[in-house]
């Protein structure tokens, strides 16, 4: 889809130019879509990141958290010229400011983008530890979230009979079953208690894409839509999945800073087990209503990640007992 076309023929063809010059202040020459909420505005003040949301409850925690915490490795929201902290268009959505940092996204292939990963995602929750606000959004356990990723996922036994992958549901069905049996056996009662007490935070959406190299080589984290206030482990947990669908070896995984004092830490161990990232990824391609053609393509990748999480599974088990 092409950004830079979104808008043409609807109500959004011209108010960016007008809306924001009438209650942001914002001079704007030029707009760039990136997505379908976000885009990218230049104006003779410097260029910035305009984000649109439905409702101003995720905005007001991120706007209470960036105003505490004192770190310079994110890109928080920013006032708009005219003092605000959001405008809203008259139509149905909410907008903010950020500045437009230039770099480029990290690609978990690489080794070293790997490693400056959880390093800025260290720093990250070293900094946000401790930050009290008062608009709090409340968020479901991890696990929860996981149970209805696997009863989405649990419900395509008759694609994968189709093309003749039933063993293959199966085994992943049986092995998430039991792992996500034993990652919510655990005390999650007290293990968030424990954690909201001293006020963790995670960042909450650790793909790549929300790791930016900027051009003086320095890491910065973007989007924090999903921010969360909860055991830490949920962004280590979730980052170990990223890196182990792109291919990083246990000798590789077990010496990095973020994991390698949380391995014998059972929500860690367990959280990493469970293939949450397989079944993610299944069902955001059901999502897009895919062709039979393309389905038949993406079972063979489910195949490739199902030995990829196996093969680490079983390394890292015997690493540690």
């Amino acid at each position: 889809m092409d950004y830079t076309q979104l808008g043409k023929g609807n109500v959004y063809q011209d108010f960016p130019f007008s809306f924001f010059k009438e209650k942001g202040s914002l001079d704007i020459h030029q707009i760039e879509w990136i997505t379908p909420h976000v885009c990218k505005i230049f104006t003779h003040q410097g260029d910035y990141v305009t984000k649109r949301y439905p409702s101003m409850q995720v905005v007001r925690q991120q706007w209470e958290f960036f105003n505490s915490v004192s770190y310079a490795g994110i890109i928080p929201f920013v006032p708009f010229p005219s003092g605000r902290f959001t405008v809203y268009d008259g139509i149905r959505y909410i907008w903010t400011l950020s500045p437009w940092q230039d770099g480029t996204t990290l690609t978990f292939e690489n080794k070293k983008d790997r490693h400056d990963a959880q390093k800025a995602l260290i720093l990250f929750h070293t900094h946000a530890r401790g930050i009290q606000i008062n608009s709090v959004q409340q968020r479901s356990p991890l696990y929860v979230k996981w149970q209805k990723r696997y009863h989405q996922f649990a419900l395509n036994e008759h694609i994968f009979a189709m093309h003749n992958e039933i063993q293959l549901f199966r085994e992943i069905c049986l092995f998430s079953t039991e792992a996500l049996q034993q990652f919510k056996s655990m005390d999650w009662d007290a293990i968030i208690k424990l954690s909201n007490d001293v006020w963790e935070w995670n960042h909450g959406d650790v793909a790549s894409h929300n790791f930016l190299r900027t051009t003086d080589n320095h890491i910065k984290l973007i989007d924090f839509d999903l921010l969360t206030l909860g055991p830490q482990c949920y962004d280590r947990i979730q980052l170990a999945h990223r890196f182990i669908s792109k291919g990083i070896s246990v000798d590789e995984f077990i010496l990095l800073d973020l994991f390698r004092d949380h391995l014998t830490e059972e929500s860690f161990y367990k959280g990493v087990v469970f293939p949450s990232w397989i079944l993610r990824e299944w069902n955001v391609l059901l999502q897009k209503n895919p062709s039979n053609e393309r389905i038949f393509h993406w079972l063979e990748k489910v195949q490739n990640w199902w030995h990829l999480h196996q093969t680490f599974v079983a390394q890292l088990t015997n690493v540690l007992t």
